[in-house]
């Protein structure tokens, strides 16, 4: 097999705090192992705590089209 390379750019994904709705969601790095598992979060801004399917900030990679 032979190697190939793309273009890709990061995008940067945040969880808005649905009490506050100013504060960013980080993770806790706790997790309830339920299938599938529970991320806990902590609001940065009131401290309001939520568990969600991915550990935000996320980084998603988007392939740029081809010039």
């Amino acid at each position: 097999m032979s190697e190939t390379r793309s273009m890709m750019r990061a995008h940067r994904i945040d969880y808005i705090c649905d009490r506050c709705s100013e504060g960013c969601m980080t993770s806790t790095n706790v997790a309830n192992l339920t299938h599938p598992p529970q991320y806990i979060h902590r609001c940065d801004i009131c401290g309001w705590t939520a568990a969600f399917a991915k550990i935000y900030p996320a980084i998603e990679y988007i392939k740029e089209p081809n010039q």
